[in-house]
């Protein structure tokens, strides 16, 4: 069984058949929901967002509506910040975070992060992500063994962007140039059409099939390798090799599989500590019913976007496995993504 439909077989083990659950609140009868998007507009966990928001409404009692706020900045970590400190506690407020504003606390010690991650109330995943470390067809880096021998200048943006590239530079022996001062991953895309840079890494391979169906169609992209606890059948097919396969140093590999690992929750939807129980539980139940709508899934299909789900639970368990992995490991893996 290739990674996906492990994944989702998994996933499906753990969501609950009922839709609206069935908790006597009337919070949610005329109400609207702010819904903080930690990404720029236009990207890929922005897509993903206003789509579930326009579904999600429908599996809570009372029908609410959701307003979208877009709080980009320092690869998530600004509206984690706000969610955790700002956002009101009532359920009113969810949002949609990166998965590195959730390890990055755990890999960057020496940053101050005003929030903690473990105290999030998870209300699921929609997708397990795989990201992808590629180039531009015209550029002369076409394969992983390339890139150990020739310069490539590499876009990177705050999070997975500029930390994947720094990692495959360290871990990899690969001899980046990275220009991290791109906002995003829209941006980098262009720039690398434009000619001033290679490629990138660290994207999501559904961000790409959302942003550039048409170069992934066209054969535009030179694929690298991609980023996973385990190997994509589809990426793999495509010529792309798992990134553990090639890091040599065993230390090197535990700590990016630790890295890795956040792609199990590829784009979490929070709501911020504090919300009572049965508003949680009224959030996760309004998710995990919305995962299995049939007009969900028909406006994800037509968008590109892939939809595999990992339940709150779940993702509360990777994150304490992450937490609490060995001391060496994390200092590592802290070193490789560091810039």
């Amino acid at each position: 069984m290739n990674r996906i439909a492990l994944l989702a077989a998994t996933a499906l083990v753990f969501i609950p058949t009922t839709g609206q659950i069935a908790v006597a609140d009337k919070f949610y009868e005329g109400r609207s929901i702010d819904f903080i998007i930690g990404g720029n507009p236009g990207a890929g966990y922005d897509a993903y967002a206003r789509m579930l928001m326009r579904h999600l409404g429908r599996h809570i009692e009372g029908s609410p509506t959701f307003v979208a706020r877009n709080m980009p900045g320092a690869g998530g970590s600004i509206a984690s910040a706000w969610l955790a400190n700002v956002a009101p506690r009532d359920g009113s407020t969810i949002g949609a975070i990166y998965p590195g504003a959730i390890v990055n606390p755990l890999l960057q010690p020496d940053r101050k992060f005003n929030y903690d991650p473990v105290k999030f109330h998870y209300l699921g995943s929609a997708d397990a992500t795989v990201s992808v470390c590629a180039t531009y067809h015209t550029s002369p880096v076409k394969t992983y063994e390339d890139a150990r021998r020739i310069n490539a200048i590499i876009g990177g943006s705050p999070g997975a962007p500029a930390e994947y590239a720094f990692l495959h530079q360290r871990a990899g022996g690969l001899k980046f140039n990275i220009v991290p001062g791109y906002k995003g991953t829209t941006d980098i895309l262009l720039a690398m059409e434009r000619g001033e840079v290679d490629g990138f890494c660290g994207i999501s391979w559904s961000s790409l099939n959302t942003q550039r169906p048409d170069w992934i169609r066209d054969g535009k992209f030179n694929y690298i390798a991609h980023d996973s606890v385990e190997p994509d059948a589809e990426l793999t097919k495509l010529g792309a090799p798992n990134s553990l396969d090639l890091i040599k140093d065993p230390l090197d590999r535990a700590a990016a599989e630790l890295i890795f690992s956040q792609k199990v929750f590829g784009r979490p939807y929070v709501a911020p500590p504090g919300t009572p129980e049965n508003r949680v539980a009224i959030l996760r139940s309004a998710f995990t019913a919305t995962m299995k709508d049939a007009a969900f899934l028909a406006e994800a299909k037509k968008a590109r976007l892939i939809i595999v789900p990992t339940p709150g639970a779940r993702m509360e368990e990777l994150i304490g496995r992450a937490y609490g992995a060995p001391k060496e490991v994390v200092a590592r893996a802290t070193q490789l993504i560091a810039q």
